[in-house]
């Protein structure tokens, strides 16, 4: 559902008298033409409607919504367009949502078509920020970078309990299945990495560049919250580096065990060639082997059939092969 809010600063008074109010999307265009700020979330059908009432051109509304989605920041004549995309895990799945978003000098506007969880919380909270901190309409690019940074801490949370739980089951039992979800887990981890440093990069952006549609009393907050995505994208690099190894450690351990089955079967295999030789060699049908004619012949062939054993186990303890 669309929202729209009209903002007054006062800056001639320092602020003194701020004043906010909702209004409908057709009271937009007027409250902007009055000196009023509004901010619009709505859905793109929606926005595009409202940008052509607000008098951006045609050509600009063709690349806001026909360009690239992961556009990094572009400045206009009027206005400046740029795209976030919230990352949260949805029922064990990555979802991602793209906000586009649009500033000019008396409006911002966000747009997406499937829910954003970052614009919702700035829509239940901007009266706290606005009363007690704003000095003009750049409160809400930090509003938004705010929260979208809290959004993606949850889900490097979130990510943090699944390989938790990965690492867990990797230890006590693991199965195909356990790779197909750490292998999952990797790719999701850079996906999610990719829309951080995306996101990092506009935010840095807004705060370094001059710009009549940013506040230069907003672009040093905005700055910190760019050093702050930095470091979430250096966690989330951590995180997969960690389930890479772990998994590593893994193959490591069956390898391991397996070596250990193998050096057994070893074992038994040499114990019992000379065995073999022995049974093979009397077990031939010759007319003339002195041996059988023995009368302890068949106590002989267990006296050395025993002592052989006996003699390969006691070297195979001493140089610890079994």
């Amino acid at each position: 559902m669309a929202k729209a809010i009209e903002f007054f600063f006062d800056p001639d008074n320092d602020g003194a008298n701020k004043k906010e109010r909702a209004l409908s999307l057709s009271e937009v265009p007027k409250s902007c033409k009055n000196g009023f700020h509004c901010w619009v979330d709505c859905q793109e059908t929606e926005g595009r409607e409202l940008l052509e009432e607000l008098g951006i051109n045609k050509d600009v509304l063709e690349d806001i919504f026909n360009g690239d989605p992961r556009a990094q920041l572009n400045v206009f004549k009027n206005c400046i367009f740029f795209t976030l995309s919230e990352v949260r895990v949805s029922h064990n799945r990555l979802v991602s949502v793209p906000v586009k978003v649009v500033a000019g000098e008396t409006f911002l506007i966000t747009m997406h078509d499937k829910r954003a969880e970052f614009t919702e919380v700035v829509q239940n909270t901007y009266k706290e920020g606005f009363y007690n901190v704003a000095k003009s309409s750049g409160f809400l690019f930090f509003e938004l970078a705010d929260h979208l940074s809290v959004v993606y801490r949850n889900t490097l949370t979130t990510f943090c309990e699944h390989i938790e739980r990965i690492e867990d089951g990797l230890i006590d039992k693991a199965d195909d299945s356990i790779f197909r979800l750490a292998s999952g887990m990797i790719r999701d981890l850079l996906e999610f990495r990719k829309n951080i440093i995306n996101s990092r990069e506009i935010i840095h952006e807004l705060a370094t560049r001059v710009s009549p549609f940013v506040s230069t009393t907003t672009q040093p907050y905005l700055e910190k919250k760019a050093n702050l995505l930095q470091r979430l994208g250096d966690d989330v690099t951590t995180e997969r580096e960690v389930l890479s190894e772990c998994l590593a450690l893994y193959m490591g351990i069956v390898s391991y065990r397996t070596n250990k089955v193998v050096t057994r079967l070893t074992a038994v295999s040499t114990i019992f060639l000379p065995l073999s030789f022995l049974v093979g060699l009397y077990g031939m049908n010759f007319e003339f082997m002195p041996e059988l004619k023995w009368p302890l012949g068949y106590l002989y062939f267990w006296c050395v059939a025993i002592s052989t054993v006996g003699v390969l186990m006691a070297i195979m303890k001493r140089k610890k092969w079994i």
